[in-house]
Parts: structure tokens; C-alpha cells; sequence
């Protein structure tokens, strides 16, 4: 008995509903070809990463961070080497920052931001504390969702303490900003 093989598979999003097209199929007991169509929810079977990721990446996002009572909006671009450019920001600016991101097949982002500031000044009294730098390590996980026919994140925002235990500290939105940012008109 011959395994089914398929030699041409397209997977088209039509809404909640996925419509896999396989092209030229062989039966497994008669050799002879075929061409199928099977409707399924997006529930049953896993969104290639090759297309979630291709929704996503070199992409310029918005993104919204909501901790404690603050806010803050930086532009974030996600590159298709799945590291993170942080653009500008209204909030805290760090002296640099590093990232990555990576889609799952469920569709889940997961993003890791390492931001480095610095502080103090320099030492003039023997009480000053002099010049310092930390960083400041985010994890941001949330589910991607189309919004108004664009990508977009929602989710929560981690941090590790000194002791090592995973806490929630806030809240994000992320939404693609492309377009705009080239402006562009949406496709």
C-alpha cells in the first residue's frame, strides 16, 4: 500500500475557515490521481509558521505597553531573522536594546526585549553615587488576531525577579503599522 503524497498543497485563509487544495494525489491502492478539496476549521489543523510568519515579519508594529500605571508606545520592527529593532518610543529611552520574537504554529508571539539605561552622574563627592547602567529584560506573549485587515498582538507582558520566579507586570497591544510608516496604502 502506497502513502498518500501530495506534490501541490495550497492553504488559502477564508475567515475562521481554511480550504486545503491537494493537487495531483495518488490513491494508495489504484495509482491513479486525484484532486481533493477539504474544507476544516482553522481549530483542526495548524497554520503553517511559514505563512503566520510571512504575516509578520519585516514589519514595522506599534506596540503599547501597559505596566503598573504607566503607558508607553514604541515602534518596533520584526525581522525576518527573528530579532527586534526597537525604534523610537514616548517612554523611558534606553541607551540600547536587543530583541527576538518568534510565532508559533498556534499563532502565539512570543517577544524578548533587553533594554539598557543608564543613570547617575559622575562621581564629584564622596557621597555620589557615580554613573551606573541596568537593564530591564521583558518577555511579551500574546495571540495574533486580524484587526480592521491588519496583524495584530494582544497579550501580557513577564518579568523575571531576582529570585526567579515569572511574574505578569502589565499588558501590550501590537498592531501592524507598515503601511503608514511607508506610507502606503493597505492592500
Amino acid at each position: 500500500m502506497m502513502k498518500t503524497q501530495s506534490y501541490l498543497q495550497v492553504l488559502s485563509v477564508l475567515g475562521l475557515n481554511c480550504i486545503v487544495v491537494n493537487g495531483f494525489v495518488p490513491k494508495s491502492s489504484t495509482n491513479a490521481l486525484s484532486f481533493g478539496l477539504t474544507t476544516m476549521s482553522a481549530d483542526s489543523i495548524s497554520l503553517t509558521r511559514v505563512f503566520s510568519k510571512a504575516i509578520v515579519a519585516d514589519k514595522y508594529f506599534q506596540l503599547e505597553e501597559l505596566e503598573d500605571k504607566e503607558t508607553a508606545t514604541t515602534e518596533v520592527f520584526l525581522e525576518s531573522d527573528n530579532t527586534v529593532n526597537v525604534g523610537e518610543t514616548d517612554g523611558p529611552r534606553s541607551v540600547s536594546s536587543t530583541g527576538t520574537w518568534s510565532l508559533s504554529d498556534k499563532n502565539v508571539m512570543e517577544m524578548i526585549l533587553t533594554r539598557t539605561f543608564e543613570g547617575g552622574k559622575k562621581e564629584s563627592k564622596f557621597t555620589d553615587m557615580g554613573e551606573f547602567s541596568f537593564e530591564v529584560v521583558r518577555s511579551f506573549t500574546g495571540d495574533l488576531s486580524p484587526v480592521g485587515g491588519l496583524a495584530a498582538f494582544a497579550g501580557s507582558i513577564h518579568s523575571v525577579d531576582d529570585a526567579g520566579v515569572d511574574l505578569e507586570v502589565g499588558y501590550f497591544n501590537m498592531i501592524d503599522t507598515t503601511d503608514e510608516r511607508l506610507n502606503k496604502e493597505p492592500e
